[in-house]
């Protein structure tokens, strides 16, 4: 969802004599009233000098009691000259009908007894933008998250969250009015409002709350922004739209003020890479939105949501992203967009190494592809810089061509550094658990054991979790989460005594927009306290930074001085996607210590720091540190809603509850392919949550099944070592999957297959190097298939888990049930003479059958 700011967004505007706007009924629109006498000398200077290029509006009412019909109509001119998209008129009858008819319809939200949080489901599903308007009062402000919120749920069952205005807390006894606005970049069939104040021991009273669902735009939208027609044009272009004052997409050198814009390119491998620099020394605030524009000849142009799911683009942009809190409030998820049309494929992605927050979408009514940056601008960090690519794919392929040209650009950001794959382990010391060599266990997070795990092979990872500083109080036994006073004391306390912890926080912790540090209470199993949102960027200044505290010089030295591969392997970042962090620091001492670009406030387009971007520049510097010493770098948590973590990961996990309620719940394919493109060839693990009580030796094989259809190294929590019965009860499961998954995933993903495909549109495909598919039924059902071979009318290949010949071709009939997978490995096999006869489980090796060739790899593959 794109979230606008207030300051630059009226939903109408009244000039000239004041109205009557009092009543309930207009509760729900912003309206500005720029007041004059009425006549038409007075009316023209404040529409000259009182703005109209410093908001947008869909409405401007006219309210003039002046008989000058000549003068007035002059001032309408002027009006429509300034703001050409907006609705401009005389005013007669009442301003509610006008808003009605011109704006939308806003009514009052009925909240439930029980809470402050409303579904409200939408008449007919649409893309036209919503506003929530609310107000709050802050009674008692111990701590705050003192919150309006407004989300989405879309027609493929997901969601937005996110989109949220922030109550100032500080301010006690004075009404606030909040205020969210989005535009959906897809059709939204349920808007989601709630109001609450978060973990916080303070009190809020909450006021009326209204939600206005506009009419649908009149002119088509670019980066889900109305935009005239011929903006765009037959050549590829950047624009510009200044979010803060609620501007048009125009020109770089048509923005006001003292903005000024730099660009280059240069084409090489069949790509063209550019790079852009938005400036502004004035020392002014600025938001901008930067966006560079691609045409795309032709009709019926087909976007790609991912790997498996093309649509014809008609009406509505399409998008694929995830509401973040920063910039105009969405970040695309894959690091590439694409689009075919006919024969013609044409895809953008982001420098892996150079991310902003950004969106990557198709405009139909443009027909143009483009990518869109939020840029903020400070005095402290005047400039932003960007780059990306834009190439051409082979569009019969679609998007797993696209991907595939994209790996070939950035071959480092998807370099497999880590030879041996497998699976992972929390904490738990390896050495206790019987026979663990039947896990397949290569990666362990915890460095309590390394000499053991150095014995056997075991990859050593020490933990850190950058972005946050989890201050136990639980020591004082409070029965009530502390609150915000008595942690900032705490945290002060601390400082004064030289906690490492603390004097980090002192350099390094956010500031929310209202200036003060920023963090929530917590009652967890390690933590019964306060979670401080912390900045992990390394360039930050202080003596003791929260870098400089986890990734010392000093201590990496020590950590790293003897010879891989003994010792420590690695570093693991946990919560890699910052759950419990801030979005925003705005803390502007910090603005000159990132290397990314500034982002900006949803609500306000205030300058500030995303988490997500401080967070990879922790990981790129550790990633350098650790690749000249022969080292790793394993993150939890990624990918899910950044791109850009992985391309500095060498092992890439994700703790998972596929179980939830002890009932099977597993992602959708289109989060599971994500994960898999986006880790490439790397390892891709996860660290399964499960219920003991419930958890059945069914409910194991699924999961083995669906991660091997996918490459993925299956792992559990600690508990399921710790609990023998279940443990043992599974061993043999491990048994049969782990090698394969293992084998699989060091054979390295392919974007593209040239093995085997299949028509029918519930079975995937996912090819392994040069001889492995597995083939998964997506579906809730039996579906009977054909596997269709590559360049040959018929093949053989071997279906791992049963060991058996498997016939790819024509004629030749496959059922799996719902959910099932098989792996096959067409290397077992080579084209035999006909006097071989049949195929059966026999190997063709130097122009001789014998079973031996095909039993030895089997064997080797269960050793692994």
């Amino acid at each position: 969802m794109l979230c606008m700011a207030s300051a630059g967004w009226h939903d109408a505007v009244v000039v000239g004599l004041p109205l009557s706007l009092d009543s309930e009924a207009y509760r729900g629109y912003d309206i500005l009233e720029l007041q004059s006498s009425g006549d038409s000398r007075s009316l023209m200077e404040v529409v000259k000098n009182g703005g109209f290029d410093g908001f947008r509006s869909r409405l401007v009412l006219v309210n003039s009691d002046s008989g000058d019909e000549s003068g007035l109509k002059s001032v309408m001119d002027e009006i429509r000259r300034r703001q050409p998209h907006a609705e401009v008129m005389r005013h007669s009858g009442t301003a509610l009908e006008h808003l009605r008819r011109h704006v939308g319809i806003s009514r009052k939200v009925e909240f439930p007894a029980s809470g402050r949080f409303v579904c409200e489901e939408r008449k007919e599903p649409s893309a036209s933008p919503v506003a929530v308007t609310a107000w709050a009062r802050v009674k008692r402000a111990d701590n705050g998250d003192f919150r309006l919120a407004l989300s989405a749920r879309f027609g493929d069952g997901s969601y937005s969250w996110g989109n949220a205005f922030n109550y100032d807390w500080g301010i006690t006894g004075k009404w606030q009015k909040g205020r969210v606005m989005y535009r959906p970049s897809r059709k939204v069939y349920a808007d989601y409002v709630s109001l609450g104040c978060g973990k916080t021991a303070g009190e809020v009273e909450f006021g009326d709350a209204y939600i206005l669902e506009y009419n649908p735009e009149k002119l088509p939208t670019f980066d889900a922004w109305p935009t005239r027609a011929d903006a765009v044009g037959s050549n590829e272009c950047y624009l510009v739209r200044d979010f803060a004052t609620g501007g048009d997409f125009m020109p770089p050198d048509s923005v006001s003020g003292a903005v000024r814009f730099e660009s280059s390119s240069k084409e090489s491998g069949g790509a063209v890479f550019h790079s852009a620099k938005m400036s502004d020394d004035s020392g002014a605030d600025r938001a901008l939105t930067l966006a560079f524009a691609v045409p795309v000849s032709g009709n019926n142009a087909v976007w790609w949501d991912d790997t498996r799911t093309p649509r014809t683009v008609s009406g509505e942009e399409a998008v694929v992203a995830k509401a973040c809190g920063a910039g105009t409030g969405d970040l695309s998820r894959w690091p590439i967009g694409a689009v075919t049309a006919g024969s013609q494929g044409i895809a953008i992605g982001i420098d892996p190494e150079t991310p902003a927050i950004y969106r990557i979408g198709f405009s139909p009514a443009h027909k143009a592809l483009y990518i869109a940056f939020d840029l903020g601008l400070a005095a402290e960090r005047p400039f932003a810089a960007v780059k990306f690519a834009v190439f051409r794919f082979n569009a019969a392929h679609g998007f797993r061509g696209a991907f595939a040209r994209y790996m070939e650009l950035y071959p480092e950001a998807f370099k497999v550094r880590v030879p041996k794959h497998g699976g992972w382990m929390a904490f738990e010391k390896m050495s206790e658990i019987p026979d663990v060599d039947d896990f397949g266990i290569m990666f362990k997070e915890s460095d309590n054991e390394t000499e053991w795990d150095d014995a056997h092979g075991v990859y050593t990872f020490r933990y850190h979790e950058p972005g946050t500083w989890w201050m136990d109080l639980s020591g004082k036994k409070q029965d009530v989460p502390p609150t915000y006073a008595a942690a900032l004391a705490h945290a002060d306390v601390l400082v004064g005594r030289g906690d490492k912890w603390a004097r980090a926080w002192k350099t390094s912790g956010f500031k929310d927009e209202f200036g003060r540090p920023a963090g929530i209470s917590c009652n967890r199993n390690w933590c019964r306290g306060y979670v401080w949102s912390m900045n992990p960027a390394p360039g930050l200044a202080g003596e003791i930074t929260e870098f400089s505290f986890k990734q010392g010089e000093e201590c990496f030295r020590k950590n790293y001085a003897r010879q891989f591969p003994k010792g420590i392997d690695g570093e693991y970042v946990d919560s890699s996607e910052m759950f419990a962090t801030a979005p925003l620091d705005f803390d502007r001492s910090h603005f000159a210590g990132i290397s990314t670009p500034l982002a900006f406030s949803p609500s306000t387009g205030r300058p500030a720091i995303y988490k997500g971007l401080a967070c990879q520049e922790y990981c790129a510097a550790t990633a350098r540190r650790l690749r000249k010493a022969g080292r790793f770098l394993f993150a939890n948590s990624s990918p899910d809603a950044w791109s850009w973590l992985v391309p500095q990961l060498d092992v890439v996990g994700n703790e998972m509850d596929w179980f939830r309620g002890g009932k099977w719940t597993p992602p959708r394919h289109s989060e599971l392919v994500y994960r898999r493109a986006l880790a490439g060839g790397k390892p891709l693990t996860t660290l399964m949550n499960i219920y003991p009580a419930t958890f059945t030796s069914e409910d194991t094989e699924k999961y083995f099944t669906l991660a091997m259809a996918y490459g993925i190294i299956p792992s559990f929590e600690p508990i399921f070592y710790r609990n023998a019965k279940i443990r043992d009860r599974d061993r043999p499961l491990f048994r049969k999957y782990m090698p394969i998954c293992r084998k699989l995933s060091e054979a390295g993903w392919r974007p593209v297959g040239d093995l085997a495909t299949c028509r029918e549109g519930a079975i995937a495909l996912e090819q392994f190097g040069d001889r492995y598919v597995t083939v998964l039924n997506t579906s809730r059902k039996e579906v009977e298939f054909e596997l269709e071979p590559t360049g040959t009318d018929e093949r053989v290949a071997v279906d791992i888990l049963a060991r058996r010949d498997v016939s790819v071709g024509k004629g030749h009939r496959l059922r799996l049930g719902a959910g099932e997978a098989i792996a096959l490995d067409f290397g077992f096999q080579l084209d035999p003479p006909r006097s071989a006869g049949p195929h059966t489980w026999w190997h063709w090796v130097n122009g001789n059958v014998t079973k031996a060739g095909i039993t030895a790899d089997l064997e080797a593959m269960a050793k692994v």
